[in-house]
């Protein structure tokens, strides 16, 4: 885990319990959110599931429940995940405004990804300019998708 003061941790019982368990390494964040990601992927078994875990849909459930099975169908190297826009809504009704609209729905992204493997790991790259993909819609549709530069297929999965 990347975070900017490891030491707000030991005040968390359930930080405590993973640690002890070697299923959580906190570790100070590097200056970006790119660097911070290679950091953490250093010597690690994959695939690597990587969060800011600031979704209001982001449950164990999602996690567990979705993220695992659904961003590993196929032949993705890595896949991003989204979130109907009447899903977050009815979860936190004044949140934000902002979805990227496509024929079937309005969507956001959860900033959660999956990286199957390290050959992979490039595409944390896109994070390397901050992320705000929000703000900035181009940023994400580049990263996973129109974009011909990259060298690893992408998918997507829903939660919801």
């Amino acid at each position: 885990m990347s975070i900017n003061d490891p030491s707000l941790l030991a005040d968390l019982p359930i930080a405590r319990e993973l640690e002890r368990a070697g299923r959580l390494v906190p570790m100070k964040a590097k200056d970006n959110l790119a660097e911070s990601i290679f950091a953490a992927a250093e010597g690690i078994d994959f695939p690597l599931l990587v969060t800011t875990a600031d979704n209001v849909l982001f449950t164990e459930h999602a996690v567990s429940g979705d993220a695992r099975p659904k961003a590993s169908e196929g032949n993705a190297d890595a896949a991003v995940a989204f979130s109907r826009r009447d899903d977050i809504l009815a979860a936190h009704p004044d949140g934000q405004r902002r979805f990227y609209k496509f024929a079937d729905d309005a969507y956001s992204n959860c900033n959660c990804y999956w990286i199957r493997a390290a050959s992979a790991l490039s595409a944390a790259e896109v994070f390397r300019s901050g992320g705000q993909f929000a703000k900035h819609p181009m940023r994400i549709a580049n990263a996973f998708g129109i974009s011909q530069s990259h060298k690893i297929s992408v998918g997507t999965w829903v939660i919801g």
